[in-house]
């Protein structure tokens, strides 16, 4: 993120398989613009800044990618097990 926002116009959201969302608590490092959670999960977040301006935009982070890669090397690993049984 751009590292002149103000802390206060950052949330950090989880957005479930329904399209709702639950803030999260998140640090936000204006010097950095560095956004920091933790999370036991893969799934997909969303970084929400509201300008100065009133205007919202939203910036997602979509870490589904990562979960279907990890899964996917989960399945594999699974088949190969079983396959060696």
């Amino acid at each position: 993120l751009s590292p002149d926002l103000d802390s206060d116009s950052v949330r950090l959201w989880y957005v479930d398989g329904l399209g709702d969302r639950t803030e999260m608590s998140m640090e936000y490092d204006p010097s950095t613009g560095v956004v920091s959670f933790s999370t036991d999960h893969f799934s997909v977040y969303m970084v929400e800044v509201i300008p100065s301006d009133g205007h919202t935009w939203v910036i997602i982070v979509a870490l589904t990618a990562v979960t279907l890669l990890l899964i996917s090397f989960a399945l594999i690993r699974k088949h190969r097990t079983e396959v060696s049984d």
